[in-house]
């Protein structure tokens, strides 16, 4: 007689349902839209918090420029204030594609 590991039962296994065992695959599919539906609501709030968030970046930004030209000290650089937005559009930017993945 051969060996066939395929045969091979482990009796830890045999106890353990399967993962998804017991859940049709509507039930799974109805699921997964559910999720897919709640994350394309999720970046969508995002993708608005993070539009709401780039007007006050730029407003700030330029406020600090005018600061910078009249040779005042602002509390932040105008240098920074375009990191924190290449920052912000590059998060946007990303979040649309995942956008337009869930859809």
């Amino acid at each position: 007689m051969v060996f066939d590991p395929n045969d091979a039962r482990d009796s830890r296994n045999e106890a353990q349902p399967r993962q998804g065992q017991g859940v049709s695959r509507h039930e799974r599919k109805v699921r997964w839209h559910g999720l897919m539906k709640s994350l394309a609501l999720h970046i969508q709030s995002a993708l608005e918090s993070l539009h709401d968030c780039l007007n006050d970046v730029n407003q700030a930004h330029s406020l600090v420029v005018k600061e910078e030209d009249a040779e005042m000290d602002p509390p932040v650089s105008s240098t920074a204030l375009d990191r924190v937005v290449a920052q912000c559009l590059k998060a946007q930017r990303e979040l649309q594609n995942l956008s337009t993945k869930v859809r």
